[in-house]
């Protein structure tokens, strides 16, 4: 085997554990989907935690454009379920700083 195709091996194997992990991520992702019912109506509390547990979802690493909607949608109507503008403040405030918690494909 020469050089070539050692580099040629490589980029295949990375390729091939990059998509393992991208659906691992997305299993992930609608595990927590599915562990929100958009039937159920939620109170402030458990409506705020369900809205950043979706949040810690990065929808750029989603390839199935139905379960970012779904994603979206959820977030949407949690959003609502939050009664008083202070709440839905405190909520928009404490997102911004889970975006550093945010799982990534390595994780996976």
């Amino acid at each position: 085997m020469d050089l070539d195709d050692a580099i040629i091996k490589a980029q295949k194997t990375i390729q091939i554990i990059k998509n393992r992990q991208s659906l691992k991520y997305n299993l992930w992702a609608e595990k927590i989907v599915r562990s929100v019912d958009i039937n159920k109506k939620y109170d402030a509390d458990e409506a705020s935690y369900l809205y950043k547990k979706l949040g810690l979802i990065d929808l750029n690493l989603i390839f199935e454009p139905s379960l970012a909607r779904a994603i979206t949608e959820r977030m949407y109507i949690l959003y609502d379920q939050i009664k008083t503008e202070q709440q839905k403040a405190r909520v928009r405030y404490e997102s911004i700083f889970l975006l550093d918690e945010r799982k990534g494909l390595n994780d996976f």
